[in-house]
């Protein structure tokens, strides 16, 4: 039996402000969303950006497209990052979205990519949410965790949504890099 570690945000001053939106809830779900992307992307370590723009990820999109069920899906996604060497965070939340394609909707386009952002988001607020539980009128208690959570996640989701996604965004890996900063570019300059 193994244990799990939680690791948390990095105590950078980003970050910081991120945790002190958590306890005011006087900050908009929509700021949040924002200063999270921000925080998650100017650190020195672990910018989901380049995980999330990998050829890896893009391959599991497009499996998600192909296959014909969800159970092909993940066999096939599965094996690709294992003969790839290329398990990393970023193709952890692939794998959730592939999932999410196939359970959430008729459109696997649309519900990946969507999942792939808000999944990312999910990863983010839970290394470090779960400490402010109970310490702010927000987030008194778990189930009001949750449902911040399951708030900001559907926030982005509905950002990330109303962009176009490139037609052609499998057909080139510059096309999915650029896409996906773009999109990371969008929520975390977003205007209220």
């Amino acid at each position: 039996m193994g244990t799990s570690i939680n690791q948390s945000s990095p105590p950078t001053a980003s970050w910081h402000f991120v945790f002190s939106a958590y306890m005011s809830p006087a900050i908009p779900s929509r700021r949040i969303v924002q200063e999270i992307w921000r925080a998650a992307t100017n650190q020195t370590e672990g910018d989901l950006r380049t995980g999330l723009s990998s050829p890896t990820v893009a391959k599991c999109f497009k499996i998600a497209l192909e296959s014909h069920d969800v159970k092909e899906a993940v066999s096939t996604a599965s094996r690709m990052i294992a003969l790839s060497g290329t398990s990393t965070v970023a193709t952890d939340i692939a794998m959730r979205a592939l999932v999410l394609s196939f359970l959430k909707g008729k459109d696997r386009k649309s519900t990946y990519v969507g999942a792939l952002f808000s999944e990312t988001l999910n990863y983010l607020v839970a290394r470090d949410l779960p400490g402010y539980v109970g310490k702010s009128d927000r987030l008194e208690n778990v189930s009001a965790s949750i449902s911040f959570k399951n708030q900001l996640k559907s926030e982005v989701e509905t950002l990330v949504l109303s962009q176009p996604i490139p037609e052609q965004v499998l057909a080139d890996m510059s096309i999915w890099k650029s896409y996906i900063y773009q999109t990371i570019d969008f929520l975390k300059v977003r205007k209220e």
